[in-house]
């Protein structure tokens, strides 16, 4: 399977049910650590489009109904490989995993209050 890319690399593969696959343990993964703090977990993005090609970067959109409360777990998201990267957007915060060693990503977590037009 391939998933993920190397900063600054663009790739376009035909879709492949792998992505889904990651989405949903991914989902599992923040589930399990936010509990009741995430309103709503949803696999976002072109990965998420059966019928398109797309950059093996697998999107997820999480939302909260406060920012703090999600940043207050940080150290136990950190330690399941998902990393803050900071405020990327007005209103959201981005968390990203992948093998850093080898500066490759191979998911974008999309932080927003619930409910919100992001």
């Amino acid at each position: 399977m391939l998933l993920g890319l190397k900063r600054g690399t663009v790739i376009i593969e035909p879709h492949n049910i792998d992505w889904e696959i990651s989405a949903t343990k991914m989902i599992n993964t923040i589930k399990s650590i936010l509990k009741k703090d995430a309103a709503d977990i949803q696999h976002i993005g072109s990965t998420a489009i059966k019928s398109i090609c797309a950059k093996p970067i697998v999107d997820i959109a999480v939302g909260v109904r406060s920012f703090d409360k999600i940043l207050h777990h940080n150290d136990e998201l950190s330690n399941a490989g998902i990393v803050y990267r900071g405020q990327d957007l007005p209103q959201q915060h981005l968390y990203v995993c992948g093998d850093f060693e080898n500066d490759k990503q191979t998911h974008f977590i999309h932080v927003v209050i619930f409910e919100s037009e992001q």
